[in-house]
This record gives structure tokens, sequence and C-alpha cells, in this order.
């Protein structure tokens, strides 16, 4: 009898674990539940979802044709990025260019334009705006776009081709003769000229550009731009985010690296970021000195402390280890990248390993940077680029130099000043 009692408090036992197990699988707000909710989302789901979790309301709602249609999610990183549903005249433009230009064409038949880095040609941030504007002249004048990257190391390594491929025929054109090369040298050059350019004169196979800025004021003054009607119903904004997320995703390794960051601390709460650039500092002590860098870290840290509380996780990313160190120190809830910080474009002897290594960190950052629930920036291009990516309003924030505060700020008003 004692023997029978004993298997039958063995049964109880195993129940009772079963029926926890699944209490914790079927709860909404367990951690059980959303880890599953990550890959498996239905529509129900999702809107019952969105007031306590945004990001899971940060894909487009044009993926979904039904109410039991899942959405179709690869890994964690995929579904912090907001996916744009414009149809413009410049997305369907750029449809219509991604598919001339694709992989079945020959390559001697083409004409191409090249964004080159071969040397310096600024950090992330502005390597990422001169690959916008060349890839805008690519369009304007039908040429094959092609990134050609290699300092310190090839951008292929850590990134790759998303829906276009700006790899294909880089051989080719790469060898072309250079009595068929047009060379452009535009660092911090030619913006001004870009309304009366005749891209007629553009004659040779291929033309060569290096360049690290924007100019969409100037862009929409050209008469191709005017012709084409290329952006006329659409942001800057929205043109960088499109052109970024047509052109990038992270390979691999980093792929598994911004999973990992995602899975291991959303179930603690809200994401909050905060990008602070200061310049020239021990970290980075060949970094030139611009006034409107240097924020007030106590104001920009005041404003993180209101999120130092159960249901958020604080994540600083930085140009600077003092002021990584000093988070952690200040904040309960934090967390921080601790690989070595690089300057791409200001390596002078470092080793090519740790500068690629460095070069992956940044690409990383920024990466993480564009799928936090709420983004605080200081002066950079860096930190811009990220916001572009994120691509919506909702929890960003600026900080003002001039009033000394981190105010609300509009994704639509981000690029605003044609820096």
């Amino acid at each position: 009898m004692i023997r029978t009692y004993l298997k039958k408090g063995y049964y109880i036992v195993f129940l009772s674990v079963m029926l926890y197990v699944m209490i914790l699988m079927f709860t909404p707000d367990s951690i059980l539940w959303k880890v599953y909710a990550r890959t498996n989302v239905t529509y129900d789901d999702r809107q019952k979802k969105c007031k306590s979790h945004p990001n899971l309301c940060s894909l487009s709602e044009g993926n979904l044709t039904g109410k039991t249609r899942q959405i179709a999610i690869k890994n964690v990183s995929d579904q912090y990025i907001y996916k744009h549903t414009i149809n413009s005249n410049f997305e369907i433009y750029l449809r219509n260019y991604i598919q001339e230009h694709g992989v079945s064409k020959s390559c001697a038949k083409r004409r191409y334009l090249i964004y080159s880095c071969k040397r310096m040609c600024g950090g992330l941030g502005d390597r990422q705006r001169g690959i916008i504007t060349a890839f805008l002249f690519a369009l304007l004048t039908n040429r094959t776009f092609i990134i050609d990257s290699t300092h310190p190391c090839e951008l292929e390594t850590i990134m790759e081709p998303n829906m276009y491929n700006w790899l294909h025929c880089k051989n080719y054109a790469s060898n072309v003769r250079r009595d068929e090369k047009t060379e452009f040298q535009l660092i911090d050059k030619f913006k001004t000229t870009i309304p009366s350019l005749d891209f007629g004169n553009w004659e040779k196979i291929v033309v060569d550009i290096r360049l690290n800025w924007l100019a969409f004021s100037k862009i929409r003054q050209h008469d191709s731009t005017k012709k084409l009607k290329l952006l006329e119903d659409i942001s800057d904004e929205d043109v960088i985010k499109i052109v970024l997320d047509a052109l990038f995703k992270p390979k691999d390794r980093m792929t598994k690296a911004i999973d990992a960051f995602f899975m291991n601390i959303t179930h603690t709460g809200l994401v909050v970021c905060a990008h602070i650039r200061v310049g020239k500092n021990p970290s980075i002590p060949t970094d030139g000195v611009i006034s409107e860098r240097h924020p007030n870290i106590t104001t920009v840290f005041s404003f993180l402390a209101k999120f130092d509380k159960p249901g958020y996780i604080i994540y600083i990313g930085s140009d600077s280890d003092e002021i990584k160190n000093a988070s952690t120190f200040l904040f309960k809830n934090i967390i921080t990248i601790k690989n070595k910080i690089v300057h791409v474009d200001r390596i002078g002897s470092m080793r090519r390993n740790v500068a690629c290594e460095g070069y992956y960190t940044a690409v990383l950052e920024q990466q993480i940077l564009a799928r936090c629930d709420t983004l605080i920036l200081t002066a950079s291009n860096f930190g811009s680029m990220a916001a572009f990516q994120r691509g919506r309003s909702d929890n960003l924030f600026v900080y003002n130099k001039q009033k000394n505060a981190v105010e609300s700020a509009n994704f639509h008003k981000l690029y605003g000043n044609g820096k």
C-alpha cells in the first residue's frame, strides 16, 4: 500500500510539473511565451501584444494577408526593423532598376558606377552617406552600381547584398582599362554643382566615385531627377532607409550576434538605447574635434535614469570607453559592448585584423541601435544612420546642445538641415 501511495505521489508531482510548464508556455507575459512569440506571431497575437511590446508591431501590416497567417521571421533581428510600404515613384523605379541590373545581363554589356573606398573616406556614417548618394547617381544615369570598399577591410566580410547585388560584376568593372574609367575624388567637395551637372559627359564605361556626403536638396534640383519624378513623393529620410534596406543585410556572424543580444535581454523588458558621440578622446585619440559633439553627459544620463527600473534594459553605445564604464557604475539595468573602439578611418598603425574587428563592432553596434524600442541620439552621422534604419519616430529622442536637453524627435525631420 505504501508503494502504491508513493507511485501516486510521483504521478501527482509529474502532473503538477507538466501543468506548471503548460502555464508558463501559454501565459502571455511569461518568458517562454515571449521566446515562442518571436517566431510564431499571428495577426491576432500581434494586436494584443502591440501595446505591451512595440517591437512586435514593427513589421509592416502589408506582410499579413489573414488573421491566421504567421509572420515569416527567420531570426530575431529581422522583426525589429520597421518595414515601409510606401509604393512611391522611387520604390517603383528602384524595383525596375534592380530587375534590369540583375545577374542575367552580361557584365560586358553594362556601364558602371562604383562607390570606392580604398583609403580615407570617413567614418561609418559618412561612408553610408556616400554610398547612398552614389547609388542615387547610379539610378539617375542607369548604371550598374558596385561597392568597392576595402579600407580597412572588405565591406562584404561584414555586410552582404540584400535586394540588390552590388558585388555582381565587381571584378569585371574593377579591371576595365584605365582609359575607360572616369574617377571623381569628391570627399567634402562638389555638392553645390550637382543641379548643373551634365551626366551626358559621363561617357566612359566606369565612373568611379569616392565621396562622403548627402545632398538631397541639390539632387532634387537636377533635371534628371525632375524628369523621372524620382523623389517627388517621398521624403529624404524614407529614401535613406529604403536604399540601406535594399543594399545591405548583416552576414551570418553578425545576425547571430544580434539575435543572441536581443534574445538574452528582451525578456527583462523594453530596450532603451543611447548613442553618445564625443569625438576625440582617449579611446580614439586621432579623431577630430567638432564643436557640435561633446554633449553634456550629465543631461543624457539624467534622461536615461528614468528607465533604470524593472521593465527596461539600458544599452549604451559610444566612441568613449570612459562613458561606457561610467554608465555601468551609474545604472543597474545596463549593458554595453566591451570590444575595442575603432574609428574605421583613423586606424594609424593598427594591425589590420584589429582594425577589421573594430569595423565589425561599429557596424554591429549600429545594427543594435536600429532595433531598440527607445533610441536617444547625440550629434553623429553614425547615430543618425541607425535612426534612419530604425525607420520610425516613436520613442526617438535627440540631445539638443543649445538647450542642453533631450527632446522628442520626428523621424521625417532627422535629415532636415541637409548635412
